[in-house]
């Protein structure tokens, strides 16, 4: 449980200024309780006119530049391969972290970051949006309820037609981004599926893997702002995966980036039951909130609420391990092409 503090605002640290930093600086001025008070990013126009556009108070270039008294918790939107070392030193400094997906560019740096986590006593809470879907907590409650009885078989799948974020910047270079559409957009289907059936015990991933538009240069979008447009494309923009549960239950999972041109874009979740079907689809789902007698309606009404009423994150640091340990596993399978047991990943971590 997170450690509850006396301040009836929390002043939020922003690092980033890229498109994911934009959307979450507009979620955040519009909820109550929280006030960005810094936003930190390599000088740029793009990060100015955000810090000006927010009434941001202190926009600097490094966390070094950031007082440790100045604020309660941050938010970090970078690119991927800062994110552990930035959520370790935010820790330390004694701040709560809300941290874009993925956890890490691998295991044993997520695990490395859990550690200093425990050490410091600071929530790190992974900001996985798709759990505050009102599609998300109907499918959740009505499994818990046994509405389609003992569940046997779960699919997921989300194709963007032209969807590689920005061709040559960061998205797209595995140095920096760890990999491609399964850590961009898979890992939130993955995340989703396995809370929705209240299972984090993966047994084993085979997946398979391939880029066949990002370097071609074709199938890019616009989403993903980066100073950065010359990078290598070397990441995947398809991937498929076939996941063993502990419990005997199969999912499927498809990502792709790109897609030919009469596949529409869809992104869908169904879940088999002895008793019957649940099914949620990005083009039928209904336009609402969820309600707020069944919890927070975002993931940052919820780290406001772990910060200041000291309530628990939903997204526990063991979960969030399991989701980078099922990445690294998926990974490793499509290089190796073999089944590959998730306890597999664990081990080569510790040893």
């Amino acid at each position: 449980m997170g450690e509850k503090t006396s301040k009836e605002r929390v002043r939020l640290g922003v690092f980033g200024a890229g498109s994911i930093a934009e959307q979450a600086l507009n979620e955040i001025s519009v909820l109550e309780g929280v006030e960005v008070v810094v936003l930190v990013n390599r000088p740029s126009p793009r990060r100015d006119e955000l810090g000006s556009r927010f009434g941001v108070t202190l926009v600097v270039d490094s966390m070094a530049d950031v007082p440790q008294h100045a604020c309660d918790a941050v938010y970090i939107a970078t690119p991927n391969f800062l994110h552990a070392s930035l959520a370790q030193a935010a820790c330390r400094n004694g701040w709560h972290v809300l941290l874009e997906k993925p956890f890490a560019m691998n295991y044993s740096e997520a695990v490395a970051v859990s550690r200093v986590v425990r050490e410091s006593g600071r929530e790190v809470v992974l900001a996985m949006n798709q759990r505050f879907t009102p599609e998300a907590f109907s499918m959740r409650e009505k499994i818990a309820q046994g509405e389609v009885g003992k569940v046997y078989r779960l699919r997921a799948w989300c194709h963007r037609r032209s969807g590689i974020p920005t061709l040559g910047s960061w998205f797209g270079c595995r140095r920096l981004s760890g990999g491609g559409v399964l850590c961009d957009l898979g890992v939130h289907f993955l995340d989703v599926a396995l809370w929705i059936l209240n299972d984090f015990e993966v047994k084993s991933v085979a997946a398979s893997i391939s880029a066949e538009y990002g370097p071609r240069g074709e199938g890019g979008g616009s989403w993903g702002a980066s100073s950065q447009s010359d990078l290598p494309f070397d990441v995947e923009d398809f991937a498929s995966l076939q996941v063993r549960m502990q419990s005997g239950v199969v999912a499927q999972f498809e990502f792709s980036w790109a897609a030919p041109p009469r596949v529409e874009p869809e992104a869908e979740l169904e879940v088999w039951g002895q008793s019957g079907v649940l099914r949620w689809s990005e083009s039928g789902q209904e336009s609402r909130r969820p309600s707020a007698e069944k919890g927070p309606v975002s993931r940052f009404e919820e780290f406001r609420n772990v910060i200041r009423d000291g309530i628990s994150p939903s997204v526990s640091l063991e979960q969030a391990l399991t989701v980078q340990a099922f990445l690294d596993a998926a990974y490793l399978s499509a290089a190796q092409q073999r089944e590959v047991r998730i306890d597999e990943v664990r081990r080569d971590s510790v040893g």
